[in-house]
C-alpha cells in the first residue's frame, strides 16, 4: 500500500513542502502570507486561518516530540544509557534513579526498542490531555510492536517521555 494510501498518515507526510503545498490548496490568501487584516477575512477563511494555525503549532509540537524519542531511541542504538534517561521525565527517573538502573528495565521489557532495524513515526493523538506518539518498530529478530509514547511538557518547555507502552504490530506488512 502507497504511503498516501494509509489510514495512518507517516509523520513525513506533515512536514516542508507538502505541508505548504496543502495549505496553498486549502487557503491561498493564507498560503500567499500575512497580511490580510482579521476583519476584512470572511467568516469561513477566519476559521481556516485559525485551524492552519493550529495545525502548525500541532505540527512544532510532534516535530519536538519526535525528537525526543528519535534521541532516546539513538541513545539506545549506541548504548547510551545517560542519553536515553535523560530523555525520561521526572518521574520516570525518579522510579528508576540511575541510568544503569533504567537500561536494565529497558532490556528486560523493552528490548525491541534498543537497537531496532527500522522505525516509522505514526499519528500523534492526545488522551487525557497529553500527548501519545505511536512509533512503529521492526525490531532486529523481525518482530514488529507499535509503541505508543505518552510524552510530558516540562516547565521549560522541554518535552520528555513519561511512559511507553508495546502492542503487537497487526497491520500487514508491506
Amino acid at each position: 500500500m502507497a504511503a498516501g494510501q494509509s489510514t495512518n498518515f507517516t509523520f513525513t507526510l506533515f512536514g516542508g513542502a507538502a505541508l505548504a503545498a496543502a495549505l496553498a490548496l486549502v487557503q491561498p490568501a493564507v498560503a500567499a502570507g500575512p497580511g490580510l487584516p482579521i476583519d476584512r477575512l470572511s467568516a469561513p477563511q477566519s476559521m481556516t486561518q485559525l485551524a492552519l494555525v493550529k495545525a502548525q503549532a500541532n505540527l512544532a509540537e510532534q516535530e519536538a516530540i519526535v525528537a525526543v524519542i528519535q534521541t532516546q531511541l539513538d541513545a539506545m542504538r549506541r548504548d547510551d544509557a545517560s542519553g536515553a534517561f535523560s530523555q525520561a521525565a521526572p518521574t520516570i527517573q525518579a522510579r528508576f534513579g540511575d541510568p544503569t538502573t533504567f537500561m536494565s528495565m529497558v532490556r528486560q521489557g523493552y528490548g525491541v526498542l534498543i537497537k531496532p532495524r527500522a522505525i516509522e513515526f505514526l499519528d500523534m493523538r492526545e488522551i487525557g490531555g497529553r500527548p501519545m506518539q505511536a512509533v512503529a518498530v521492526t525490531g532486529r529478530s523481525g518482530d514488529r510492536v507499535i509503541a505508543i509514547y505518552e510524552m510530558e511538557k516540562q516547565a521549560d518547555g522541554a518535552w520528555r517521555i513519561a511512559g511507553c507502552v508495546l502492542t503487537r504490530d497487526t497491520r500487514p506488512e508491506v
